[in-house]
């Protein structure tokens, strides 16, 4: 039988973390030959630090021939295992966190909290409490509370929040942030208007998630209060990004973004590849996303049924109403029912 290992190679590649890795191994591996495995580890590292046979037999269970072939294998590697561990052993989403900002410059986010005041003033509301759900690193809820809105910002990611935190220190603003998913946070009390942007809804990719997540921005919601997001369109989702690979660059990174999507579950998966600086080298870290195509019809149903008025339904940053080639389109709904 001809050997091949491309399969393991692909599993062990694609491993997101310690913990799954753990129960990949209990699955595949025995007890001892995780214990082999380990050894073997260790001699490795033991030789990049520099230690003698003498020490390493003394500290393993490795035979001289392992050994030898553990040493010989790796001078021709080229490979720095003690920094392969202490990479994977940073949270790769810790380390986008901080070069999300520096990714992102194009996205215009003045413009875009200035869209979000327009629109309060154009259906007369003038919140003193906004929440911002799917807040990321807060450049948004920054922004907004300069205006002087009293700003509440809720994400999953602990490491997008700690920049955000950072952020606000910074600028002086009182903030609140917490950590939390949209489809499961829970606030001290009601607010006057709450807003999602950067298709942030979109990575709600199952259809009750997103239910649970309007329902409680209504709970939450004061009577008459506005909810404000933005999503990508099911036609960009669909059309405009499935097989085009995208790259971009700033002084801290570089990343590719390829996309794939699957109709039958109508998702669109985005890898990304980010190079991120690492003194003189660049360290390689892989994400996969999801984000859900919904249909206009969809969306409007699921807010009439969870209590809202859909009041209007504009192309991206604008008064217009959407285009079927719209990418982005923004929904302004209004609480209607306690």
């Amino acid at each position: 039988m001809q050997k091949d290992n491309s399969l393991l190679y692909r599993l062990f590649s694609n491993i997101p973390d310690e913990d799954t890795c753990q129960k990949v191994f209990d699955i595949i591996l025995s007890d001892d030959e995780q214990l082999v495995l380990s050894d073997r580890l260790n001699v490795a590292l033991m030789f990049e630090e520099g230690k003698s046979n003498s020490d390493i037999a003394a500290a393993t269970e490795s035979s001289a021939i392992t050994m030898s072939k553990i040493r010989e294998a790796l001078s021709g590697s080229g490979l720095n295992l003690a920094g392969i561990i202490a990479s994977a052993s940073t949270n790769p989403y810790s380390v986008f966190s901080e070069v999300y900002d520096s990714l992102t410059e194009d996205v215009e986010y003045e413009k875009r909290a200035d869209y979000i005041t327009s629109l309060l003033r154009k259906f007369g509301k003038d919140p003193e409490i906004i929440l911002d759900l799917g807040c990321g690193t807060g450049s948004i809820t920054s922004l907004l509370a300069k205006k002087g809105y009293s700003m509440i910002g809720v994400d999953i990611s602990s490491e997008m929040l700690a920049v955000a935190a950072d952020k606000a220190e910074k600028n002086g603003l009182d903030i609140l942030y917490l950590n939390q998913p949209m489809e499961d946070f829970e606030l001290y009390g009601s607010v006057g208007a709450a807003v999602s942007l950067l298709d942030s809804l979109n990575y709600v990719t199952e259809e009750k998630d997103l239910e649970k997540t309007f329902r409680l921005v209504h709970n939450y919601l004061d009577p008459g209060g506005l909810f404000i997001f933005d999503i990508n369109t099911a036609h960009k989702l669909k059309n405009i990004l499935p097989g085009n690979t995208f790259c971009g660059e700033s002084d801290k990174a570089f990343y590719t973004w390829e996309n794939v999507y699957d109709p039958e579950y109508s998702l669109c998966e985005f890898t990304l590849n980010f190079f991120i600086k690492n003194g003189k080298n660049f360290t390689r870290h892989t994400e996969t996303h999801y984000q859900k195509a919904y249909t206009d019809s969809f969306i409007k149903k699921l807010l009439k049924r969870c209590g809202f008025e859909v009041l209007a339904v504009y192309d991206d940053l604008t008064f217009d109403s959407p285009a079927r080639s719209s990418e982005k389109v923004f929904y302004v709904a209004r609480k209607v029912k306690n």
